[in-house]
């Protein structure tokens, strides 16, 4: 708090100003009341946390969803977590009251990360929380002034004073989360990993990830491994799916060139040996465990719903299609 006065010292009212800044802060902090951490976080625009190792080595990027939460409530938002737009899990970190004792915080968050789901929920707490109240109760008393006095709509000096200020808070709070995030102590199903043993929050990502995602394919493709495949993709795949029907028993399914069918055929199906020469002739078989692509899991629960089903069945009846394309669609099939 000391650094955020310090640079708010720096600014000064020009004469023409009947704004009283000063007055209007303190009604806005006596006005806030409990801090809204949900609030906060819009606030702060935390960025998601990704698992750049998983994504190294199984071509799937994975992201974590960062944001700020009380202890009150930890165990009921744990256990009704269920991850949005492609998320594969969540980083929360705790921000306590000043009455709450850290052993008794820990044990809470400890007990709290072991309620999650088949998405995993990380708990951190922070070593300057207080810090990070101070300076998130001091963006909001800022904000809450910008959007709250008619009277700086007439007031071109007293405007930028506030949007000064509001920047010097911002990159206060910036700064305090970032330190907070990367000194946390993290809970995660019942297990405490510490960040400065040379662990970073993204490495814990990539664990988490490949602890959630034992069985999901390593499909290299950036064409396909996505939320929201692009409409070329989407032609590069309807082209794909032609050639498999018309011409399972040819070399690169007959097609020639190389058009992006023939990319996403080649990583797909070709590296991974799920079309390859047989007894001298080419087909599709069962993928091997001859590269690392890790598609046995997936054809086997293919193969397993097949059998259930009585005679044909159309594809959107296997679980990971009938999801949403790209990243979610490889995600279920670990479900």
């Amino acid at each position: 708090m000391a650094v955020y006065r310090r640079h708010l010292d720096a600014f000064a009212l020009f004469a023409g100003s009947d704004f009283d800044i000063e007055a209007a802060l303190s009604a806005a902090h006596s006005q806030l009341g409990e801090l809204n951490l949900t609030r906060l976080s819009r606030f702060a625009d935390l960025h998601p946390i990704l698992a750049k190792k998983h994504y190294f080595t199984t071509g799937t990027l994975r992201w974590f969803t960062a944001s700020l939460a009380s202890p009150q409530g930890l165990i009921q938002s744990v256990e009704r977590y269920a991850p949005a737009e492609g998320a594969a899990g969540q980083f929360l970190l705790a921000i306590p009251d000043d009455d709450v004792p850290p052993s008794k915080l820990a044990a809470h968050c400890r007990e709290a990360s072991a309620k999650a789901g088949p998405y995993p929920v990380a708990l951190g707490i922070p070593p300057n929380a207080q810090h990070i109240r101070q300076a998130g109760s001091a963006l909001l008393a800022v904000e809450g002034i910008r959007q709250g006095h008619a009277a700086l709509e007439a007031d071109a000096v007293a405007r930028r004073e506030i949007e000064a200020r509001l920047a010097v808070a911002g990159t206060e709070l910036e700064e305090a989360l970032r330190q907070g995030f990367a000194q946390a102590v993290w809970y995660v199903r019942g297990a405490e990993h510490k960040v400065d043993n040379g662990q970073s929050l993204a490495q814990i990502a990539s664990d988490l990830a490949d602890k959630t995602f034992p069985e999901a394919p390593h499909i290299r493709s950036e064409l396909v491994n996505r939320e929201r495949p692009s409409s070329n993709s989407q032609g590069a795949v309807r082209a794909l799916l032609h050639a498999m029907v018309n011409s399972p028993d040819r070399d690169d399914l007959g097609m020639e060139g190389f058009p992006a069918e023939m990319g996403l055929y080649r990583t797909v199906f070709k590296a991974t040996g799920l079309h390859r020469k047989s007894n001298g002739a080419f087909g599709f078989h069962p993928p091997t465990t001859k590269n690392n692509a890790n598609m046995q899991p997936m054809w086997k629960k293919a193969e397993e719903l097949a059998r259930q089903k009585d005679g044909t069945f159309p594809l959107s009846d296997l679980p990971w299609l009938s999801m949403s394309r790209g990243s979610s669609s490889l995600r279920s099939m670990t479900m």
